[in-house]
């Protein structure tokens, strides 16, 4: 008889570099372009890994030591320092396959460019308002916060529609339903609700991001001699929207931490610390014994 294992939704190991990462600014290429599209396109900021030998860095595995990691992203400010300390603690946020960039930057007294691959400031920068808005209309959704979902869902001439970031940039308005469009889902709801909408509008975009950064089945090896099947993100931004998926589904709850202030996962899941924890993690519990002791000296 085979023993029952308790499997983990997804694996994903993350690399984080020791010496960090820097920005720099360049031009933005990708595969195919001319010489005269090349010269056309702006510069701009990308982030990079600091190339300081050795090239040491820690590896791990950011989603299951951080439960909460979708919303710290969405918290992080979309500045430079913010992506910057953002990226030094959990790693590179990774493009999706087949959007590789690479960074042309000409030195000084030289005619050859100098060919890195990066991420841009732009991308990060939509990646993050788009996390922070949707997991704003998530809590508003499930707080029945009508005043926030205003600013989200509204209705026109008998139709409703979605006011915000979606996966195809940062400012949309997108159709729910109408009678042209989905009018079965518009028949279903009632004129003026923004709350069913609002989880309409919310799982039709959580799904289109699922796509397009891509999970894959496969089988990964386990603590034993077997294997179990796990979904493996291609990157730490495909990690992200898998985990704000998986919130989403089981109906998680997030607390913050009072030592770090970092959101941490409670509740009944495998994974989750108890409904009443204070900490994120033992280090933290730790940390705070450890200060109150030398408060009391």
């Amino acid at each position: 008889m085979i023993a029952r294992r308790n499997l983990q939704p997804f694996e994903f190991v993350q690399r984080v570099p020791d010496a960090g990462f820097e920005w720099l600014r360049g031009r933005g290429v990708r595969v195919g372009m001319t010489a005269a599209e090349i010269e056309a396109t702006k510069s701009e900021w990308f982030l990079r890994e600091k190339r300081l030998p050795p090239f040491r860095g820690k590896i791990y595995r950011p989603l299951l030591a951080h439960t909460g990691l979708f919303r710290i992203f969405a918290e992080t400010a979309p500045t430079r320092p913010g992506i910057l300390a953002f990226a030094n603690a959990f790693g590179a946020l990774g493009l999706p396959i087949g959007e590789e960039i690479t960074l042309v930057i000409t030195k000084p007294h030289s005619s050859q460019p100098l060919r890195l691959d990066y991420e841009s400031l732009n991308k990060w920068k939509s990646e993050m308002l788009l996390m922070h808005a949707l997991v704003t209309l998530w809590d508003a959704i499930r707080a029945e916060d009508v005043t926030t979902l205003a600013k989200f869902i509204r209705w026109k001439d008998g139709a409703v529609f979605y006011h915000g970031p979606t996966s195809m940039g940062d400012h949309r308005v997108q159709v729910i339903a109408s009678s042209a469009l989905n009018p079965d889902t518009l028949r279903g709801l009632r004129p003026g609700d923004v709350i069913q909408p609002g989880r309409f509008a919310l799982r039709q975009i959580v799904n289109e991001l699922l796509t397009k950064h891509r999970t894959t089945p496969q089988l990964v090896r386990d603590q034993g001699s077997g294997e179990q099947l796990c979904h493996v993100p291609e990157s730490l931004n495909a990690a992200l929207w898998l985990q704000f998926a998986l919130a989403q589904a089981s109906e998680y709850e997030f607390k913050r931490c009072i030592v770090c202030g970092v959101w941490f996962q409670i509740g009944r899941a495998a994974d989750a610390r108890r409904a009443d924890a204070a900490y994120c993690s033992n280090r933290c519990r730790q940390k705070r014994y450890r200060d109150s002791k030398e408060t009391t000296k």
